[in-house]
Formats: structure tokens, sequence, C-alpha cells
């Protein structure tokens, strides 16, 4: 990457804002508007799930105006998040810059348009050109008239973002070696309307997973002359910064999914930072050596400040999450100039994730006391269970926070981001931790599900964006079918009505609606016995009663054959704790098998249904991995040291004698 810093306040109306009124009255915060324009990418893919943090749909406090060159455009500020199936970078931008300015107001204005080159954006009587200015002057109207009501003290334009160079890399070779001087043009006219020559801008790079070579759909040298054009952009421009792009994931051979929109939107938002502040910048990563998954009692992130800073302690930051993670130590490390540290997370008590925020203004600039900006962070969140299997866990859902409505409870890992569902959105699941459910020294949350309603099923889908596309034929394929495909799947699940086919499948459908033609695997209350079916074939029931009231702990595994093989579910219903977290138990042991040859062995997501009425049923742990100890896991402690009895030298070598630990962890040593 390629980033510069002007050393000058951020804000100043001569250079970075442009001010048509001021009003000293106002009461209200200052407004930062940011223009975002490009194609697809920056649009947003449609049929991308958005998957930020459920604070953030909508994210609050955020100004927004999108609109798409040929639509008529909102007449007021629109919210970020409201959209249920796209998103371009603007969510993590807006978010990183809104809490990094807290005394003023992030606006974005965003127009954007698929498949369109930049002579599309760069010439008076295109659509999109037309649309671009005629929006830039319906906001500065907008935020002029909010100065006169009072509304706001003031405004300024404060940056410019594109998202562009797709179309120019995949046409004809004078169009990517047009490049530069095309985008010259499109932001020196973007420049001229707002009255500001010195507006900065951030452009995203073209991805290099475009190239042909590695199965991309551009031409060469196309793409790479438009690459290296963006980059000499950014030399040439005192005021411009581009941004890496190259190892973020795709969800087709074009489009970046939600979680790399997510990480665009926050790398963004730290080159413009980069180019104008003088505030410390923050980074946090997880430490070296460090992991998403991990069982030990203490997990470790790396704390880097952009300059050296006073000030840092433990208590500048917040442990997130729901392990009940209480500890926080901060120690600096190498190189040991004031610059980096360590922070340590430990004091877990349940199952589930943990992350770390640092806030604006905790620390303080030695050279300059400037305060730092927020922290920014990729990727950081950790799933923690102190059991060997949490590396081959892919799905774990705590169903917490509790104490509220089930419909949009996003947590845990492995699912996509619109959290939990119910059929024609009705109210009646809620989570809880008034009885929370046990079985035999499984690791478990406080929370749990419970619930029912007028016969209408509640479920959540999968992450098929990024943990389970290998697990896919196609990109485009919707559903886990990869012929042999084996995984796990556990729940706790605590009937409360013996008359109700209280049930729980793995899915291809689209939607909450039930539907048996729609399901890989059911297992349900059937003749007051558990009961397994698999597609809309008949159940075979087990010999395991349905007892109200009772938590009962289903293991399956799944098996995926497509259309010429046979897909395969094995059932365990309450195994024997003594197997828990240990060995793929022989399939001969399982409660309950069925096999079918069908493609439509797949699925997509979870269904649920308790009953009819609210505290029909309850469910907990939700589980899905790549093996038995996986998805049943008990606690097991890292082992105690070794106790050395004697160290004998000899030539270049020595002779260690050692006793085994007196604690073995929860496995032999």
């Amino acid at each position: 990457m390629f980033f510069k810093r002007l050393f000058v306040l951020v804000g100043v109306v001569a250079i970075f804002g442009f001010l048509s009124l001021q009003n000293t009255q106002s009461t209200g915060k200052p407004v930062k508007v940011f223009i975002m324009v490009g194609q697809s990418n920056m649009m947003g893919s449609g049929g991308v799930v958005i998957q930020a943090p459920e604070e953030w749909k909508p994210l609050a406090d955020v100004l927004y105006d999108e609109t798409v060159p040929g639509t008529s455009g909102s007449s007021t500020w629109e919210q970020i998040g409201t959209a249920t199936t796209s998103m371009g970078p603007e969510m993590s931008f807006a978010a990183t810059l809104r809490d990094s300015y807290p005394n003023e107001t992030i606006a974005i204005l965003k127009v954007s348009q698929a498949a369109t080159g930049l002579s599309y954006w760069n010439t008076p009587g295109q659509l999109g050109h037309d649309t671009l200015m005629a929006r830039i002057a319906v906001i500065r109207e907008r935020l002029n008239a909010s100065v006169t009501a009072n509304e706001i003290p003031s405004w300024s334009f404060a940056g410019i973002v594109s998202v562009q160079g797709e179309n120019e890399a995949d046409g004809a070779l004078s169009g990517a070696e047009g490049y530069e001087t095309n985008f010259n043009t499109l932001i020196s006219r973007i420049r001229t309307e707002v009255a500001l020559p010195h507006l900065p801008v951030i452009l995203s790079r073209t991805s290099i997973k475009l190239d042909p070579s590695l199965g991309g759909p551009v031409e060469q040298p196309q793409l790479d002359i438009v690459r290296a054009k963006q980059a000499t952009w950014t030399i040439n421009d005192t005021y411009g910064a581009w941004v890496d792009t190259d190892d973020l994931m795709l969800i087709d051979s074009w489009h970046y999914g939600s979680y790399s929109q997510l990480i665009l939107g926050k790398r963004i938002a730290k080159a413009w930072f980069d180019l104008v502040e003088t505030r410390p910048g923050v980074q946090i990563t997880l430490a070296d050596g460090q992991t998403n998954k991990s069982a030990f009692p203490t997990v470790s992130y790396k704390v880097i400040f952009s300059e050296p800073v006073n000030g840092f302690t433990q208590s500048d930051v917040s442990i997130l999450g729901n392990t009940g993670a209480n500890t926080l130590s901060v120690t600096e490390i190498a190189p040991h100039n004031s610059t980096t540290y360590q922070v340590n997370v430990s004091g877990m008590v349940y199952p589930g994730t943990i992350d770390i925020h640092i806030p604006q203004g905790i620390a303080t600039s030695i050279s300059s006391s400037d305060p730092n900006l927020v922290g920014i962070k990729e990727e950081t969140k950790i799933l923690h269970s102190q059991h060997l299997g949490v590396s081959d866990l892919l799905v774990y859902d705590p169903l917490h926070p509790t104490s509220r409505d089930l419909r949009n409870l996003d947590s845990g890992i492995g699912w996509d981001g619109k959290g939990w569902e119910t059929q024609n959105n009705v109210s009646g699941y809620t989570s809880s931790s008034t009885t929370p459910l046990s079985y035999d020294g499984l690791l478990s949350s406080p929370a749990y599900a419970t619930g029912g309603f007028n016969y209408q099923t509640s479920g959540r889908y999968f992450d098929l964006e990024k943990t389970f596309r290998p697990y896919m034929t196609s990109v485009g394929a919707g559903a886990i079918d990869v012929p042999g495909t084996v995984l796990w799947v556990s729940y706790i699940i605590k009937p409360k009505d013996i008359t109700r086919q209280q049930r729980f499948s793995l899915s291809r459908e689209v939607s909450t609606s039930y539907s048996d033609a729609h399901n890989a695997v059911r297992v349900m209350q059937n003749n007051g016995k558990w009961s397994m079916g698999l597609l809309a074939n008949a159940l075979t029931d087990s010999t395991v009663p349905v007892v109200v009231n009772s938590t009962n702990l289903m293991v399956l595994r799944v098996e995926v054959g497509g259309a010429t093989n046979p897909s395969k579910a094995h059932l365990w219903i309450n195994p024997n704790q003594s197997i828990l977290g240990g060995e793929n138990p022989d399939l001969s042991t399982a409660t309950l098998s069925g096999e079918v040859t069908s493609s439509n062995f797949k699925f997509r997501r979870i269904n649920w249904y308790p009953g009819i009425a609210e505290n029909h049923g309850d469910i907990d742990e939700i589980r899905l991995g790549t093996t038995f100890a996986s998805v049943t896991p008990v606690l097991q402690t890292v082992p105690s040291a070794p106790v050395i009895d004697s160290v004998t030298s000899g030539d270049a070598q020595a002779t260690l004698s050692f006793s085994a630990p007196a604690q073995d962890g929860g496995l032999a040593i």
C-alpha cells in the first residue's frame, strides 16, 4: 500500500471542508460528508448476506444517501444496514469514522452502478456523471437547510472513495492505458464541483484475483496496466492513497462478499486516517501464534500504535463476547518504543466468542499529546472453548445475549449474519437463562432458546460465504453439497409438551417455512418416541421415549453422497458421557441410521420447531464440526508442568529425567 500523511488539521475549511453556511447557535454536531462512487463492488453484490455486527444493523448516528443512476434517489437521509441482501464498503468505513469522531456526524453520499467504466462517471451527459453531480447538489442543499434550521452548526466535504477498475481491466487495451487520465478527470470534476482542489481521495486497487492466469475473468495485460495506473495516480496526487484488496475473498468471479466488504471499508478508513490525521492510529491483530480458535485459558492480541504513546493501560480495553472473560493485562513488547503491546484476556467461564475493543481518546501521542483514533481490526474474533476439539468446530451458537427476542439474534460463529428468523416474522421465540440446559459434563453456556408460536418455525442459515465455501460444489451452489462431505451436528433439546412434534432439521429451504420435501435430515417427536427421517421419506422411530421436561443430547453424523452415491445419516440419542469429547464412535452404535441416494441431500440452514405456543420447547448448544469430539466438548484443561527429576551432562548432550504432570488436562499423557 502507498499512504501519505498530510500534516494539517482535518476539516480545515480552506483545504478539506466546503462550508456553505455556519450557525453558531446550533446544538447539533458538524457533519463530515464522504462521496463514494464506483461500479458493482461499490454497490455491493446482490445476494450477499450482511455479516456485520448486529449493532450495526442499522448503523446509528450516520447519515446515508444512496442513489443508483436512473433512479430518483431519496429526498431524505437513509440508514446504512437496513438492506438484508447486499452492501458495499460503506458500513465499516462509516462505523470506523463515526467512532473516531464522536463530536461530528459522518454522512455518506454513495452513487454506484454495476458494469460501468470511468467514461460513464467522468463525462458530462453520461447518466453516471450527471447523477453524481446532481446528488452532490442535493446533499449541499439538504445540509444548508439543516444549518439554516439550527439542526447542525456546519458541514464539510471530507473525502472521495472510489471502487472502480474491473471494467477497464476487462475492456479494450486503450481503456486500461487511459485509466490514470480518465480517473484524474473524474476526481478533478468532483473537486471542482465541491470547490475543494485538495479533497482527499482513497481508491481501492483492483484485485489480482481477477487475473486470468488465476482463473479470473478479465484480460491481460489490461489488469496489470490498470493496477499500475491506480498506484501511479496516488503517487502523482499528493492527496490520494490506494488500498490493497489482493487478499480479499471473492464470492464469484468478480465480487467481494460481505466479509471482504467489511475489511475493505476498514482499510479505506485507515488509509484516510493515514492521509490526513495527526492523531495516533491503532491496529488490533491476533498476537503472534494466536489462532481464531483456542482451548487455552488465555488468548492474546497485539495492539500497534502508529507512533509512541503514553497512558495505554488495561482499563482502556473492553472485552467483547459471551465467555464471561473478566481479566485483562497489557504488556509492552518489542520493539519497546511505546508503540506495541500485547493484551491478554483470561477468566473465561463459558464456551463462546471473545474480541476486544479500543476506543478513541484513551492514549496520547508522546510527541504531540494528540489522543488516539479508534482501534481498527480485521477478523480478530476468537472462538474459545476449553477442549481440544475446538479447532475442528465450524459452527457454534451460544444463544447469547439472553432475555431478548430470538429474531435477529446473531451469536456464535459459522452462521450468516442475518441471525435467527421466525416464520412470518412472528414473536414467541426468545433467548433466556432462567433454566439453563445441561447434559452430563457437556460444555455449555447459560443461555438457551425457548419458544413456539402458532405452528410457526424458527431457524438460521449457515455461513456459506466463507466457512462452508469448501463444502459447496460451486460458489453459486447455495448449499453444502460436496460428495464425500462428513459433518457432525449436535444440540441439546428439551420438549415441554408430549403432544407436539418438536423437530430439528438440516434443510435446503430458503426460508423458515417448514417442508419435509426440503429437509436433508429431520429429528422429531413421533408416536411418543424420538424419530429420524431423510428427505421427505417416512420417519423411523427409535426406542427412546420422549420425556417431557427432560434434556436430550442429539448427535448427528451426516455424509453427503451426491446424485449417484448414497447419502447417510446416523443419530446418537443421549450418548454415554464416557464417550463425549472422544474419538468418533463406531457407526454401528448409532441409535438410528438411514441412507438415501439423491442430489437433493444437501443443506444450508437449520430449522427448529418446538410447538404451537410459547414455552413448548427449549434448544441450546447448537454445534457443527468435522469430528465427534468437536461437537461433544467436555472440559479439558492444560496439563500442569512436568517435574524434572534429574539432569545428567554428557559430551555435547544432556540426559533429562522427568515425571509426568500431576494433572493431565483431561486426556492421558
